[in-house]
């Protein structure tokens, strides 16, 4: 064959095979290395084995599975069991490994990482909805050039000045609880998800979504889909990749809804960049400006702010940014887009969860209630709103708020 490609003048025929064909060798070997060296490592953690390698142990999940719940309950109720039994354990969902660990001192050392910030495949998920957002964001310059411009809008002076949106949006809470006395049962996620969508928009964008009085229910609707089509997608290895996801009816859910997701934060964009460019001048985010003088320092106006000054940010940048707060070179439209829909995100879903989880945890032990009830007695005497400095002599709820998330 070699004579043929040199007689015919097919040189460059066969010297593309051969680098096709070594660039291949190149990369089997790379993964078989790399499966050697996982395989070692993983091998002293305990863990089911794998009964299919091709499913790894996805077998056992589905075999706890009740066919009567919701997919991703029964699946984490699954994970949970292997969990208790096994304590710190390693499982493989489909050829990917997972360990997980429940001892603090791991996590600890894992969460101070501030190396190795590669995000693990399942990251990828999300990329159509986050983009490049600092959340799922694996370049370490970008990231800390993100995490540096992004920190001053959450320093413990700026969200002082928002304790006030925190007293109204709670007190709409608190009425909304009132109104639950009399019913058997209330799924608390339903009235904390709307107040923490409340408190990060109209204290990290300074809009007003009016959640918990049911405005806006669309968006909200579209990111309760979009996690449950994620979670689908998740524990389904045949839905990874996009071209076979997107043809699925939950593809095309997802995509419906991820729309409506960007059409609200692309507006919430365009409108509080129109504010600001018509009140030049009126939103002081000078660190040394005086507190007196500084109004409320809104997350997104300092990622507007960057936009407007050095257009280091996107529009589309601070969109996915945005965009995660509400589920973490040359800038554009599309990086502010990114960076607005993290905040969006993020910032309300996984507080909302935190205080859902733990208003249920102390539901359940009416001494730990008791002893909450005195300490607010207290501090706060009468009923009014609470101070940052109420706040700082809360040491029991903060320690019972701490333990529970």
């Amino acid at each position: 064959m070699i004579n043929y490609f040199l007689n015919n003048n097919n040189i460059w025929i066969f010297i593309s095979i051969v680098v096709i064909v070594a660039s291949l060798l190149i990369k089997l070997y790379k993964a078989l290395v790399g499966y050697s060296y996982r395989k070692v490592m993983l091998a002293s953690i305990p863990g089911p084995p794998a009964r299919y390698r091709l499913f790894g142990n996805l077998d056992m999940i589905w075999n706890n599975c009740n066919v009567e719940q919701n997919p991703a309950d029964y699946i984490f109720k699954s994970m949970a069991h292997l969990y208790r039994k096994e304590g710190i354990f390693k499982y493989r969902n489909a050829n990917r490994v997972m360990v997980l660990i429940y001892n603090h001192e791991l996590a600890q050392d894992f969460l101070k990482c501030n190396v190795n910030i590669e995000k693990a495949f399942e990251y990828q998920l999300l990329y159509d909805w986050l983009g490049k957002g600092l959340l799922i964001n694996d370049s370490a310059d970008l990231w800390r050039e993100r995490r540096k411009l992004l920190t001053p809008a959450f320093h413990q002076t700026i969200l002082t000045e928002f304790v006030p949106i925190f007293n109204d949006k709670s007190d709409i809470l608190v009425k909304r609880l009132a109104d639950c006395v009399d019913i058997k049962g209330v799924n608390i996620c339903d009235l904390v998800f709307p107040t923490a969508l409340d408190i990060i928009t109209e204290s990290g964008m300074g809009i007003k979504m009016n959640a918990q009085q049911n405005e806006n229910q669309d968006y909200i609707h579209a990111i309760q889909q979009m996690g449950k089509c994620l979670l689908d997608r998740l524990f389904n290895p045949m839905l990874w990749l996009n071209a076979i996801f997107y043809m699925t009816s939950s593809g095309k859910q997802f995509k419906r809804n991820l729309n409506i997701s960007h059409e609200l934060t692309r507006r919430v964009i365009n409108d509080r960049k129109d504010y600001l460019l018509q009140n030049k001048g009126n939103v002081c985010s000078d660190s040394d400006c005086k507190p007196s003088k500084r109004k409320r320092l809104a997350f997104l106006d300092l990622l507007l702010e960057n936009h407007f000054n050095d257009n280091s940010l996107t529009l589309e940048d601070i969109r996915e940014e945005v965009d995660t707060i509400m589920f973490a070179g040359h800038d554009t439209t599309q990086d502010i887009r990114e960076e607005v829909d993290t905040i969006m995100f993020a910032g309300h879903d996984t507080t909302a969860l935190c205080l859902s989880w733990t208003l249920y945890f102390i539901g359940l032990d009416r001494d730990i209630q008791h002893r909450i009830h005195e300490e607010m007695d207290s501090v706060l005497g009468t009923n009014r709103d609470v101070t940052i400095d109420d706040i700082k002599q809360m040491h029991y709820l903060e320690a019972v708020i701490k333990e529970g998330c």
